[in-house]
């Protein structure tokens, strides 16, 4: 969360259209992750292998990226980037340092609500209660997946639109967005909420059974994130960075509040009834 480097190298790729360098080091680090679980469990290895090939995948992932950015940078013919001046930087382009602290504590606070929540339910109900809420959240949040791919897409034409101070289309393509992506929610839900037993059975088993409500609630949770998935690149492309982690902030402040009191009422069930306050009020 802390050391994420990966975010500088994105950027840069995406800025030369050097799309294939951005997903390529991601496809083969998942291929050699698969291969090497593969030998862990036909070796019978422990948990602490499982979790050291997930930490050195992901370690050489970013190290990779970070690599690839950096001879970009100088093949393209920036070579004294490191010897830039902070402040001549901050005069070029007025409102960065804002963005960049924005974005960071933004990842912070919404990875915070995605990964302790999960050892909040285990900490408070069990070990057993948080591998059924775990399962329940990955396979709800498949849709969220599908979206974050849309949000980096349609920034370079929200912001094109937006300089071009086109505030009609910007609007219309804004809610076009939100509503073809909820839209994909709403189709979706109703599959998961009749076959919720036929989806636990064919992905995780039938051990696993006890997370078909969860994992309609946590469907519905992601459903409503769905319709705002314009918001973040709109309210970034306006400039207002700030006002995206005040809103963010507050939902999260909302989410732990929730989270405290739901999980100990209704247990497994509170943590995605705490998800879907937090989308609801973001």
């Amino acid at each position: 969360l802390l050391f994420r480097t990966s975010s500088m190298p994105q950027a840069v790729l995406r800025l030369f259209n050097r799309f294939g360098l951005d997903a390529g080091p991601d496809v083969v680090v998942g291929i050699l992750r698969v291969l090497l679980v593969a030998i862990a469990y036909w070796a019978e290895a422990g948990l602490w292998t499982f979790l050291l090939i997930t930490l050195g995948t992901q370690l050489l992932s970013s190290v990779v990226q970070t690599a690839t950015g950096w001879i970009v940078l100088w093949r393209e013919g920036y070579r004294g980037v490191m010897r830039s001046s902070c402040k001549e930087i901050r005069r070029r382009f007025p409102g960065i340092w804002s963005l960049i602290w924005s974005l960071n504590a933004g990842y912070i606070m919404r990875k915070s609500t995605r990964e302790l929540d999960i050892l909040f339910v285990g900490a408070l109900l069990g070990p057993a209660a948080a591998s059924l809420y775990h399962v329940a959240k990955k396979l709800g949040e498949i849709l969220i997946l599908a979206a974050i791919p849309i949000q980096q897409a349609v920034y370079p034409e929200l912001a094109r639109l937006w300089a071009r101070a086109d505030g009609r289309r910007f609007r219309r393509t804004i809610l076009q967005i939100d509503l073809g992506a909820g839209g994909i929610g709403i189709v979706f839900l109703p599959f998961i909420v009749f076959e919720t037993d036929l989806v636990i059975r064919l992905t995780v088993g039938d051990e696993f059974a006890a997370a078909a409500v969860p994992l309609i609630l946590q469907t519905v949770s992601s459903c409503l994130f769905l319709f705002g998935t314009a918001l973040p690149p709109a309210l970034f492309t306006m400039g207002m960075q700030v006002r995206f982690l005040q809103i963010l902030t507050v939902s999260t402040v909302c989410f732990y509040v929730a989270l405290l009191i739901a999980v100990p009422s209704f247990g497994i069930y509170g943590a995605p009834l705490a998800h879907i306050i937090y989308n609801l009020v973001w």
